[in-house]
């Protein structure tokens, strides 16, 4: 990307991108049928190109809770640029509600595309290489549950910290990056809780054994604006691996799956459903369950929509 595409002022740069991008998919014996732009930075873009292709923008996140983006800026951005489009895509209800009710868009110009999982991750891993993962840390114990994704702000670390202290849990596994910087009086109690181990960031390829391994899965945001209208990939790639999730209710996303997740409305709920999936033999109608509902949450079956849409003229 060219220097100044996200910053506030990032219109010299649009030329150039439709100058590179043109020459690119010329190159390819083409041409430019469409425009899809993923942060509001690219309001200039979309301004320059929507004269010669339709042009649409794809939102990932809320954008405006990201630290050193300006909240007030992307919102007036994000304002200007889903007014410019011919149809904005969001993960999120709330996102694409916000769209609707504070931004004056069309209904029909707004989607709802949440994040989803690929099929890797639905794919059984063998009973012989999770005990093979597992032994690589034998002071992990069963029951085991599991905390699978960035280990940063956005968790409730007093609920884990809470978790690791159940009788009736093994050992609580933090699988995953920490975040920098991270200050947090739980998160370090956490770490020295005898029942807790973090193992660290770890391959992409072995996240799904590592999920296959859990006994019981916790999605544990805490409450933010962010975590409320976040679309989590975890919640999709937990699906697919069919194992019982637990989670707060701090993201409603994740509530819209309430059928397959059990979402706890306090620590206490929460911490009872833990000790209940802990308790409980799997029960393997209840895991297909949960990955024929992932089959139909694929990257696979995201991009069909988004074709779908970009293509029938609905926009």
């Amino acid at each position: 990307m060219p220097p100044g595409w996200a910053s506030r002022f990032p219109a010299w740069s649009a030329s150039r991108l439709w100058s590179v991008a043109g020459k690119k998919v010329r190159g390819l014996g083409s041409k430019i049928s469409g425009l899809v732009v993923t942060s509001p930075h690219y309001l200039p873009l979309v301004r320059l190109a929507k004269q010669y292709v339709p042009t649409f923008y794809y939102c990932s996140d809320d954008y405006a809770q990201y630290a050193g983006w300006g909240s007030d800026v992307m919102l007036r951005l994000e304002t200007e640029i889903v007014r410019q489009v011919a149809h904005s895509f969001f993960v999120s209800t709330a996102l694409a509600e916000r769209a609707v009710k504070d931004y004056g868009v069309p209904t029909d110009k707004v989607s709802v595309s949440p994040n989803a999982t690929s099929d890797d991750f639905l794919k059984p891993v063998a009973e012989e290489d999770l005990r093979a993962l597992l032994a690589r840390h034998p002071q992990l114990r069963r029951p085991l549950v599991g905390v699978v994704g960035g280990i940063n702000e956005r968790l409730d670390f007093e609920l884990l910290l809470k978790c690791s202290s159940l009788r009736e849990i093994g050992s609580l596994v933090m699988v995953g990056p920490i975040a920098a910087n991270l200050n947090n009086k739980a998160f370090d109690q956490l770490r020295q809780h005898p029942h807790c181990v973090f193992v660290g960031a770890q391959p992409h390829a072995e996240l799904r054994a590592w999920m296959q391994a859990l006994d019981v899965a916790l999605i544990p945001y805490c409450e933010s604006r962010f975590n409320q209208s976040c679309s989590p990939m975890r919640l999709f790639d937990h699906l697919a691996a069919g194992r019982p999730i637990v989670a707060t209710a701090a993201c409603a996303q994740v509530g819209e799956f309430a059928n397959v997740v059990r979402v706890g409305r306090s620590s206490d709920e929460v911490l009872s459903y833990l000790v209940e999936e802990c308790r409980r033999i799997s029960d393997m109608v209840d895991i297909e369950r949960r990955r024929i509902l992932a089959k139909k949450n694929t990257w696979a079956t995201r991009a069909e929509n988004l074709k779908r849409v970009l293509h029938t003229g609905n926009h």
